[in-house]
């Protein structure tokens, strides 16, 4: 028979060597996860256990005050099924390994990454509730970097492996306005030849990727007194009420609020670690609502609100918000492009190995780095064909540790 495809082994090294290269996200964020899912008679479900690090407390006084150690965990819902197929003749089973790795490999693999990859990028992204910025403003200089630098330090998120993921719009428009910061010219010189910015706003390695998904604001009709792209909601009363996960005010009946969207309570700060930052409390809607009655409740993303008091050790919030207004960003029913900053423990990617194909003609299935894949090759008897499908179930999770702000949203312009 063929020798393209008896050697399994060289095709699964060539989908993941495909796969690697043509992700910048899922390899850089964590991939470890409870390891009973692979164990036989251990799995639980379609759930991975995401261990979060652990929260302690600072004291002034002489005397401790242990905190326990728990293993707190999140759940990884294991619900991204990812398939990419092609149906062979006979004919197509003759070609060598690195004949088939151009015809067909390169191509699967490529076509799995880029969706794969746009899937959990836009998980992140829409759970992120730090903003920099105005929305839908490109940048030219590096205050938006140096801003989102400025969120991660004050909020303690540790400096190494930090990353910055770019569109390819927004380093256009850096290149050649990062000229004068740069010296050699050497590097001024790699800039304009190769579109690498280099190091920028204190990111050692910024990436470009375009499968960020935009963000849409709500619908409010009426809300016209702001320019378009600058940060203001209008006819937004004070806060009324707010739980852990929600807050109440009072708006026009009709008004829509966006999964996605960021807000900040004026008046109030961010806690992180028991310290009180200089910097607004912000926060992300998690479910889209619509405004009844004259007031809306949305509901937020964590980590939520938690007052600061004594004996709080997760507070996320300086003051109570109820009195204290709340402001949207970007103009209402506009979409928006955002490059963005994170720690790679913000994030956590998750596949799994799935079914033996039983009496398949060949297949194989490997793990590398945190992606499993599985390659199956078959028969039909009835005209001689051979369907091959490339397989990747796969999850993601956002860790809510009240005290740790590991990403920032940067505006941009699409």
């Amino acid at each position: 028979m063929a020798n393209a495809l008896a050697n399994t082994t060289s095709i699964m090294n060539k989908i993941h060597a495909h796969f690697a290269v043509a992700c910048n996200f899922i390899p850089v964020v964590r991939n470890e996860y409870e390891k009973n899912f692979a164990i036989p008679g251990g799995k639980i479900g379609d759930t991975l256990l995401i261990k979060r690090p652990n929260q302690f407390k600072y004291v002034t006084t002489q005397n401790i005050s242990p905190t326990a150690v728990s293993e707190v965990t999140d759940a990884l819902v294991l619900n991204t099924w990812g398939q990419v197929s092609e149906l062979n003749a006979d004919k197509d089973l003759v070609l060598s390994i690195d004949d088939k790795n151009d015809q067909l490999l390169i191509d699967m693999s490529n076509v799995m990454a880029e969706n794969v990859e746009s899937i959990h990028l836009s998980n992140a992204l829409n759970g992120i509730h730090w903003t920099v910025g105005i929305a839908g403003t490109a940048p030219t200089t590096q205050a938006y970097y140096g801003a989102a630098r400025g969120v991660l330090n004050k909020t303690g998120v540790p400096k190494a492996e930090r990353a910055l993921y770019l569109t390819s719009d927004t380093v256009t428009a850096l290149i050649g306005g990062q000229a004068t910061y740069y010296n050699p010219n050497a590097e001024i010189s790699k800039e304009y030849r190769d579109g690498d910015l280099g190091p920028l706003g204190g990111f050692k390695r910024p990436f470009e990727n375009d499968l960020m998904s935009q963000i849409t604001t709500g619908t409010r009709t009426g809300d016209s007194t702001h320019a378009a792209g600058s940060p203001g909601l209008t006819g937004v009363a004070s806060i009324s009420a707010f739980t852990a996960t929600t807050l109440s005010f009072t708006c026009t009946s009709g008004w829509t609020f966006n999964a996605g969207e960021t807000f900040q309570i004026n008046g109030c700060y961010a806690v992180v670690n028991g310290l009180t930052k200089t910097a607004t409390f912000q926060g992300v809607i998690s479910t889209t609502t619509t405004a009844t009655g004259g007031s809306a409740v949305i509901t937020l993303a964590a980590p939520g609100i938690v007052v600061a008091g004594t004996g709080i050790s997760n507070a996320t919030i300086s003051a109570t918000p109820v009195s204290q207004t709340i402001t949207f960003f970007g103009a209402a029913s506009t979409a928006y492009p955002w490059s963005f900053a994170m720690h790679p423990k913000f994030y956590t990617f998750a596949s799994v190995r799935t079914t033996t194909p039983e009496g398949a003609m060949w297949y194989g299935q490997k793990d590398w780095r945190g992606v499993s894949f599985r390659f199956w090759l078959d028969r039909n008897v009835t005209n001689s064909t051979f369907p091959l499908r490339l397989d990747m179930l796969s999850g993601g999770v956002i860790h809510p540790v009240p005290n740790y702000v590991p990403a920032v949203r940067i505006a941009c312009a699409s």
